[in-house]
């Protein structure tokens, strides 16, 4: 088996590859996380604006004009009226 020299050498921990490495988990780490923060505040905030579905709209305002609705009397029939009815007279 044959082995090649200075392989161990390039995984030696000071090395500015593990600088660079060290270093951009410094950054992107707290980075993420400020995002993760930032969306999270985000959609809390979009989640508690009012549904503005047109349907719902719709159904309120069917209900302010059913409650507000009053019927009119029915009118009694007179004696002579014979209730709407027409005779064969």
């Amino acid at each position: 088996m044959r082995t090649m020299r200075g392989v161990a050498a390039r995984r030696v921990p000071g090395t500015w590859w593990y600088k660079v490495g060290t270093l951009g988990v410094a950054l992107v780490l707290p980075g993420g996380l400020l995002l993760l923060l930032y969306l999270m505040t985000r959609s809390r905030t979009h989640a508690a604006a009012p549904v503005r579905d047109p349907y719902v709209e719709w159904l309120r305002m069917r209900d302010g004009i059913r409650s507000a609705w009053q019927p009119t009397p029915t009118p009694v029939p007179s004696s002579g009226d014979n209730g709407g009815r027409l005779s064969h007279r």
